[in-house]
């Protein structure tokens, strides 16, 4: 059998290491296979390597008496993988460069020592320590099964306060909630999320069963639950970014250092009240935080919008496109009619370029797309030094839950909703506004089809093909500008396109449309908006700046061409 990626994580069997660590591998799994790419299991026997076979994926055990490289290398070997992800919390960085002498591509989530030995990182829990990408909008919020969310799930009426604090609870907390909540009357039912795993799982059963409005759960479906929270009170881990996404108040404590970090950046964001760590909380002040905050429902909103705000819910497709990194694009190749691929991940080390360009080979591809991220050198002399062409800086505008109103009273009343009698106007407009886009300064892609790519982009927007809406701007009854919009996850945003006619710019319409554009994401209970544009487009810079807008991040667009496209000689 050969696999595309193995995966290793002893999630679950050891300290520190919760059971969210296979959840988010399953994720990931899940996510492969539903792309084309199998993923296999490299783990110590036990429960959580037979509920990984459980959810349909071969797992290999661990080599005894060898060591982990031998281990790592010789599975991977076995199952013809070409990639290796760790989810160990550093615990395989020995392993690592061993790993990457073998050819293999070595990829790690959440590695606060070794982050530069792998080809690639990703850690949304340890900022600071040299990852290719971190922050929360890389966590990983799943369930144990890997199927995807539904990208707009309906919340039911919050009526629980939701208790989980992971798989080992070294500062049991989990018996202090259930002594806390019985010297409560809080007038609502408590849920308390254990593992089956838990050493005490006997006495926290017997415990609950004497507790008023409290019901214990082995394994519980955090992602039914936490919907339905009107408090969650979980450590700093992976329940507590589950929790924030899903819009659950939190109240947080910590285990380890680590879940203190995050615990505390969470709450600098607004999106957690972080109470303490072991020796710090004690019942009394648990049950005086818990009541507080069910009394106060304004805090509980803010809290609860916050933390929607700093989890946007991309993290799970970012990454999972990152342990896939190379995918061949079937629309783009059928549009421009040629054979399109992209490289994900947002780094190169000659083993990545090694895989891509196998990959450009096997698929027949004529231009590859890469949007390399942050500073590394390493990335840009190897994309200089083999035929990647700088075509484009990308900078991602924020405008978060929070931010400053717009300065200007605008008038809306020439905005309105697009209808399909606006198509033909709206694509003649979209069809001349792109002259920024990386399709053009590229040179090669032609140019009717760039003008298409637009049009058809914008039209098919109307009624909700690419983006979910469309408004447009008026003169005297005449189309002169639009605005697009997606809900793009439950917590996010995204403006696609804004055009306004020639002849018709600097007027204040831009300003108005994305007012407009603000007003629909709010009526949509979407706390972040990102809008996406050039480097070279100063206007547009100017005019998200002015409308509350920050600079998230600048990332650089690179094609790759291997059989040159004819370019044109003019427009057609």
């Amino acid at each position: 059998m050969s696999v595309h990626a193995l995966i290793c994580c002893d999630g679950g069997q050891e300290r520190e290491l919760g059971t969210g660590h296979i959840a988010r591998c399953l994720a990931i799994a899940g996510d492969l296979r539903l792309r084309g790419c199998d993923a296999a299991f490299l783990m110590k026997p036990g429960a959580m390597s037979r509920r990984v076979q459980g959810a349909g994926f071969q797992v290999m055990a661990r080599g005894a008496g060898i060591s982990e490289f031998e281990s790592i290398a010789g599975a991977a070997t076995e199952l013809g993988a070409a990639v290796v992800l760790l989810d160990n919390l550093g615990r395989s960085g020995a392993a690592i460069g061993q790993l990457r002498s073998t050819g293999l591509i070595v990829l790690s989530i959440d590695d606060p020592n070794n982050p530069a030995r792998s080809d690639l990182s990703i850690n949304p829990a340890f900022w600071g320590c040299g990852a290719t990408v971190e922050g929360f909008g890389y966590t990983i919020l799943t369930g144990m099964g890997g199927a995807a969310a539904s990208p707009k799930p309906s919340y039911p009426e919050r009526n629980l306060v939701v208790a989980s604090f992971g798989g080992f609870d070294p500062g049991c907390f989990l018996e202090m909630f259930m002594e806390a909540w019985s010297a409560m009357e809080p007038g609502c039912e408590a849920v308390v999320a254990a593992a089956s795993s838990h050493s005490r799982i006997d006495e926290l059963e017997s415990k609950a069963a004497e507790t008023s409005n409290l019901t214990l759960l082995q394994d519980a479906p955090l992602l039914e639950l936490l919907p339905k929270a009107q408090l969650a009170v979980t450590n700093g881990g992976t329940t507590m970014l589950m929790a924030a996404s899903l819009g659950a108040p939190v109240l947080a404590v910590s285990q380890y250092d680590h879940q203190r970090d995050n615990a505390l950046r969470l709450a600098s964001l607004g999106g957690a009240q972080y109470l303490g760590g072991p020796g710090q909380v004690s019942a009394v002040s648990m049950a005086q935080a818990i009541s507080s905050l069910l009394q106060d429902p304004a805090k509980c909103r803010h809290l609860s919008r916050s933390g929607r705000t700093a989890l946007p819910g991309q993290g799970r497709l970012a990454t999972v496109q990152s342990v896939q990194l190379f995918e061949h694009l079937a629309w783009d190749s059928d549009f421009f009619g040629f054979q399109v691929g992209t490289l994900h991940g947002g780094a190169l080390t000659p083993s990545i370029l090694r895989f891509a360009l196998a990959k450009c080979k096997e698929h027949n591809i004529q231009c590859m797309y890469f949007l390399a991220h942050g500073e590394d050198q390493q990335t840009f002399t190897l994309a200089d030094g083999n035929g990647f062409r700088w075509v484009d800086e990308r900078l991602t505008f924020i405008r978060a839950h929070g931010a400053s109103e717009a300065v200007e009273d605008l008038d809306l009343s020439q905005i309105r909703m697009a209808t399909l009698e606006d198509c033909s106007i709206l694509g003649d407009t979209a069809g001349e506004a792109y002259e920024f886009s990386r399709y053009y300064f590229d040179g090669n892609f032609p140019r009717d089809l760039c003008h298409k790519f637009y049009r058809d982009w914008i039209q098919k927007s109307v009624t909700g093909g690419f983006d979910d809406i469309v408004f447009v701007a008026e003169i005297q009854g005449q189309v002169v500008g639009y605005i697009s919009c997606r809900r793009a996850s439950p917590n996010l945003g995204q403006i696609g396109l804004v055009g306004i006619s020639k002849g018709n710019r600097g007027m204040g319409l831009g300003a108005a449309l994305l007012q407009r554009a603000l007003l629909w994401f709010e009526e949509q209970d979407l706390p972040r908006v990102e809008v996406v544009t050039q480097g070279r487009n100063l206007p547009a810079q100017q005019l998200y700046r002015g409308a509350g807008f920050a600079l998230e991040r600048s990332e650089r667009w690179y094609h790759k061409w291997f059989h040159r496209h004819p370019k044109p000689e003019k427009d057609q």
